[in-house]
C-alpha cells in the first residue's frame, strides 16, 4: 500500500493516473497491467487477488466504459478502481459507500424497462446534441436527474435509503422486496425522459438546475 501511496502522492493524483492509463486499453481486449493488478488487491470490500486478465467493456447498466477483472473458477466481475485509491489514502467511507449501493440497487432496477426500450430503439450512437458519435454514450435522464426521481420517490413513500434492504448478486446490487422495486419502477417510468448523450455533454449539462 506504502509503495502505491507513494507514487500516486494524492487521490486525485491517482485517479487521473489511471484514468489516463486505461484509456491506453482498446474495449473487449484482455490485458494484464502490473500496476492496475496490484491497486485491485487494495479495493475495500472485494478479496481480489490472483487475477487472470482485465478487461474494458460497458457497463451492463449505465453502459459507460467499466473495468472488469476475471479470477480463477469466477466469472468476470466489474470494479471501482477509485474505491481501491480511496482506501489506500484512507478516504474510504463504509457509510457512503452503503448508501450508494442501495442507490446503485434503484438504479439497477430499472434498467429492463422504459431505459431499455429507448435503447433498443436507438438508430444512432450520436450524441443528441454536440452530433458525435461515441462508442459508450451515456442515457440521460433528461431535465429531471434520477437522483431528484428517486428523492421524491422515497419522501412519498415515506422510506429513508439506509432502511432499503438490498442484495448483491451478477456484480450488481438489487432491491429484496419485489414490490417495492415494482412501485419505484412504475413511479420512475411514468416520469423519466431520456436522452442520448457523449460523456461530455453529459457532465456539461449536470443536474439541469436540480
Amino acid at each position: 500500500m506504502r509503495q502505491s501511496k507513494n507514487l500516486f502522492e494524492t487521490f486525485n493524483n491517482g485517479r487521473k493516473m489511471i484514468t489516463a492509463r486505461l484509456k491506453n486499453y482498446k474495449m473487449y481486449t484482455k490485458f494484464n497491467d502490473e500496476l492496475l493488478e496490484n491497486l485491485l488487491t487494495h479495493h475495500p470490500t472485494k478479496r481480489i487477488s490472483n487475477i487472470e486478465y482485465l478487461i474494458i467493456k460497458p457497463h451492463e447498466i449505465y453502459r459507460s466504459r467499466t473495468l472488469y477483472f476475471k479470477q480463477p473458477n469466477q466469472d468476470e466481475d466489474n470494479v471501482s478502481y477509485k474505491l481501491c485509491i480511496q482506501n489506500i489514502f484512507g478516504q474510504y467511507s463504509t457509510e457512503k459507500n452503503t448508501k450508494a449501493n442501495k442507490i446503485s440497487s434503484f438504479r439497477n432496477s430499472i434498467s429492463n424497462t422504459k431505459r431499455a426500450v429507448f435503447y433498443s430503439n436507438l438508430k444512432s450512437k450520436c450524441c443528441e446534441e454536440c452530433g458525435i458519435l461515441h462508442s459508450s454514450p451515456h442515457i440521460d435522464h433528461y431535465k429531471i436527474p434520477f437522483k431528484h426521481i428517486l428523492e421524491q420517490f422515497l419522501h412519498q413513500s415515506n422510506l429513508e435509503i439506509q432502511n432499503i434492504e438490498t442484495y448483491y448478486k451478477n456484480s450488481q446490487h438489487h432491491i429484496a422486496d419485489i414490490s417495492l422495486k415494482n412501485e419505484f419502477i412504475d413511479y420512475h417510468d411514468s416520469i423519466v425522459e431520456y436522452k442520448l448523450l457523449c460523456p461530455e455533454c453529459n457532465i456539461r449539462n449536470g443536474t439541469y438546475g436540480y
